[in-house]
């Protein structure tokens, strides 16, 4: 998309939503660990707005690499519970994200397992049959 574009969209947008009945929360589930994000069409539509302002931003300084878009404070979403205050560019060859594998249970660690209680059981009764025994020699 050309700037020319993104400037007449980032105004369309602008002027067909309202500021006062944005709202857009981002929330986690507990229990699933996951999250999601809760919002009207105008607390979407006026996030879309920050994301283009970026990428405008962005795009006309492309050979600066450390470029930070801040949000503009004249944005007040009353009832929004998600906010953020800038965005950072990244370059996609500077996103380095390792994939971690799920613990998953096998046999071995398994039998492990078992053989660890088995051991701490056994300890326990041999310390209290030292102590039955060390007791019923005194009485």
């Amino acid at each position: 998309m050309k700037n020319q574009e993104l400037n007449s969209l980032i105004k369309k947008i602008e002027n067909q939503n309202s500021f006062d009945k944005a709202y857009i929360g981002f929330f986690y589930d507990d229990n699933e660990y996951l999250s999601y994000i809760k919002a009207n069409k105008e607390g979407l539509m006026l996030h879309v707005n920050q994301f283009l302002k970026a990428c405008l931003e962005f795009e006309e300084n492309k050979m600066n690499t450390n470029i930070v878009y801040e949000i503009s404070h004249d944005i007040d979403l009353k009832y929004s519970d998600f906010k953020f205050s800038r965005i950072e560019y990244v370059k996609k060859s500077e996103i380095n994200l390792e994939k971690t594998e799920e613990h998953k249970q096998t046999f071995k660690n398994q039998v492990g397992c078992f053989i660890a209680i088995a051991i701490g059981l056994f300890a326990l009764v041999s310390l209290l049959v030292g102590f039955y025994t060390i007791l019923s020699s005194f009485f």
